[in-house]
């Protein structure tokens, strides 16, 4: 029964992780908007989007996860004698899966704005202006 608890809460955990993921995004895509006004424009941002972040998070750990398994089946219990070699391939999958959440939830932020009909922003004004020129 507590594992079932533990599932339930890590699932939850992950379905609200999606805000805050997004919320770091936004804090560096969007000028002036950083802090709690950053995790606002994200919640506001992921409305509606908010399934496709998470089978993002699921499907990330799902690939981290098969990632060590194969790992550890590969070289078996014993796996390297060196430990420091376990260790490094350890942090090099979870730092790869990093950047490919951050890499994924930058498009999943143009996505949404994209949704919510802020292309105008996104895009910036399609509006043409005139150059000066200097004459020498």
């Amino acid at each position: 029964m507590a594992i079932f608890f533990m599932i339930i809460a890590f699932i939850f955990y992950l379905y609200l992780f999606i805000a805050w993921a997004l919320a770091v995004v936004v804090s560096v895509v969007e000028e002036s908007c950083y802090g709690i006004e950053a995790l606002r424009r994200a919640t506001v941002l992921v409305e509606g989007r908010r399934l496709h972040g998470f089978l993002l998070i699921i499907c990330s750990n799902f690939v981290a996860f098969i990632i060590s398994q194969g790992y550890k089946m590969l070289l078996g219990d014993k796996g390297f004698m060196n430990p420091t070699i376990n260790v490094l391939f350890s942090v090099s999958v979870s730092i790869l899966v990093k950047i490919f959440l951050v890499v994924a939830y930058t498009v999943l932020c143009l996505e949404c704005k994209k949704h919510g009909r802020e292309e105008r922003e996104l895009y910036g004004s399609l509006e043409y202006t005139k150059e000066p020129t200097h004459d020498n």
